[in-house]
């Protein structure tokens, strides 16, 4: 389950080259994706543990790029230190010798 503790974990965890100008002091998610940097494992059943480098977070989703295609509507818990979060794979394209994989976070 989706929930704002994970996507601000995300934030802080981010670094510091990462665009906080939508995070305000009452805590604001930004609805659009913020450039963001970090990494976070993804597990899909079936295939194994994916480690994967945060591209871009929003409130509804994650941009990552990791070493391997994941199927387009494959559910995936996207783990970023000791919390997780659950979604599906809405996007998945190649990007030079990795793959850019976009996933809408469920609510």
């Amino acid at each position: 389950m989706l929930s704002s503790q994970f996507i601000k974990l995300a934030l802080q965890l981010s670094s510091l080259s990462a665009d906080f100008s939508f995070v305000n002091a009452k805590s604001y998610l930004p609805d659009k994706p913020v450039p963001s940097k970090g990494q976070a494992t993804l597990l899909t059943d079936g295939l194994p543990e994916l480690p994967a480098s945060i591209r871009t977070i929003s409130t509804s989703g994650i941009g990552v790029v990791a070493g391997a295609l994941l199927p387009l509507g494959a559910t995936v818990d996207v783990h970023i230190h000791g919390h997780t979060a659950r979604g599906t794979v809405e996007d998945c394209r190649p990007e030079g010798d990795e793959f850019y994989i976009a996933i809408a976070l469920a609510a």
